[in-house]
């Protein structure tokens, strides 16, 4: 009997310890963190990419802000708080528009609650004229 009491406790622990890992590392789980728009043209004008996340802790997640490097790229993100389980989008548009032909690489920085608070997103592409 206090064997399997004992057993009992173990693999509660050891199942309790895992789960906790699990929620502790992943937090916002992104469908990708870099995108390339290829080649495109200095006129295209504003050209958008979406960046998805899947919250995979056990806890809300909020998106406190969203910084960028230039006035050229601008991301939207949702303000409300991202439940366990629920997607989230962020959208980056960027502007082609009065920018110089040759490879562009711009990197967004979200800011969020998550366990790992820090999140970096980039887009890259060649403008042609």
């Amino acid at each position: 009997m206090i064997r399997r009491l004992f057993a009992i406790i173990a693999a509660c622990i050891a199942l309790t310890s895992g789960a906790c890992e699990v929620a502790d590392s992943t937090g916002l789980v992104w469908d990708k963190t870099e995108h390339d728009f290829g080649t495109v043209s200095v006129n295209a004008g504003y050209i958008t990419c979406q960046y998805t996340a899947v919250n995979r802790s056990d806890s809300t997640i909020i998106i406190l802000g969203a910084l960028s490097g230039c006035g050229c790229a601008v991301p939207t993100y949702p303000k409300d708080p991202i439940a366990p389980g629920e997607k989230a989008t962020v959208s980056v548009t960027y502007d082609t528009l009065g920018r110089p032909d040759g490879e562009f690489e711009k990197e967004i920085i979200l800011h969020t609650t998550a366990p790992q608070p820090t999140i970096r997103l980039k887009l890259r592409g060649n403008a042609v004229k």
